[in-house]
């Protein structure tokens, strides 16, 4: 069980991280910026409360000898081609994020989250990320081990929310979109 302060703490913490603009563009500018096609799209909505985020997600392969330009001159057939053959490879990483949305604090905490905490991850710890964070979820408010609790930093923060089914779509939604992302490599 959660005590009352810990609660609060909690609270506090998905507030803060839903006043945060991490990597958070307006819709114009992801619109112009999205266009480059190094980039892999997910706009995902949540219909019961209507959240809505759209995030891009440029990953690079450092064990590559190219330079920065050459990576940035492949197309997005290339790059999406070479993910996928490389797919559990621990040599990709986020190299650029970005989202944009709109909706209430648990929906925009969690993408500013994501924001702030993926960028020169690689593509296995992003999944057990979300995957670990799945489990919070379905947990319905039930703590997970310490260890576990202690690799979702401040994700565990959302405990509270687990315990609202209607919420925990808001919650997962930046979520499922970089899922999404997955099935698009």
């Amino acid at each position: 069980m959660v005590s009352d302060n810990l609660r609060q703490m909690y609270q506090e913490i998905i507030l803060d991280l839903s006043e945060e603009n991490n990597a958070r563009i307006s819709p114009e500018e992801f619109s112009k910026k999205s266009q480059n096609s190094a980039y892999i799209i997910s706009k995902q909505f949540n219909p019961s409360c209507g959240d809505r985020i759209s995030l891009a997600i440029k990953f690079q392969n450092k064990a590559e000898s190219q330079n920065k330009a050459e990576l940035q001159n492949k197309t997005k057939s290339q790059n999406k081609a070479e993910l996928q053959n490389n797919f559990d490879n621990k040599n990709y990483f986020v190299e650029d994020f970005f989202w944009t949305g709109i909706g209430c604090n648990i929906s925009m905490a969690s993408a500013n989250f994501i924001g702030d905490w993926i960028f020169e991850k690689n593509l296995i710890e992003i999944k057990k990320t979300y995957e670990l964070f799945l489990k919070l979820m379905n947990s319905r408010g039930q703590k997970l081990s310490l260890e576990e609790m202690d690799k979702l930093n401040d994700l565990s923060s959302f405990i509270g929310v687990a315990k609202f089914p209607a919420r925990i779509k808001c919650a997962l939604l930046a979520w499922e979109a970089v899922r999404d992302i997955y099935s698009k490599i």
